[in-house]
């Protein structure tokens, strides 16, 4: 059975009707009875914004948005949900704030700024045994082996 697309349920939810208002889309998005203030007013921030559907106008002093729109749009954010899917509309993330004063971001630099030389001295010492090693196994060419110094 194939499944549906979104603007086919949007037309079966909303029969007869061509355009929607933002508690109705806020209805189709977020289901019966989910249709609260809050979303009623996040809808219409993201109508101003142009991020629920990219290049839509006003109606006069109110939003008609048309089924088959909002259901576009609603496709496309399904396909940028899937793997793999196209990045022509990037997903909107809130930005996270940081509870790390600017004490702690200097010292957390400043410790890892330690720790890379101390990696950077450890691998040249690393390296330098490793020559050590190499020239205590193969013998001089024309005489006795070193002998080792003694402190």
């Amino acid at each position: 059975m194939a499944s549906k697309s979104n603007t086919e349920v949007l037309q079966e939810a909303f029969p007869g009707r061509a355009a929607l208002s933002p508690k109705e889309i806020a209805r189709a998005l977020y289901g019966d009875g989910k249709d609260t203030k809050k979303r009623v007013e996040t809808v219409r921030a993201a109508l101003d914004a142009g991020t629920l559907i990219p290049g839509l106008r006003k109606d006069g002093a109110r939003w008609r948005v048309p089924i088959a729109s909002l259901g576009a749009a609603m496709d496309a954010r399904v396909r940028l949900a899937q793997p793999g899917g196209s990045l022509d509309m990037p997903p909107q993330r809130r930005k996270a704030q940081s509870t790390i004063g600017p004490r702690m971001l200097f010292q957390r630099d400043r410790a890892a700024a330690v720790w890379r030389q101390i990696l950077i001295e450890v691998d040249e010492l690393r390296a330098g045994e490793s020559n050590d090693n190499l020239q205590a196994k193969t013998p001089p060419a024309g005489g006795t082996p070193p002998q080792p110094i003694r402190y």
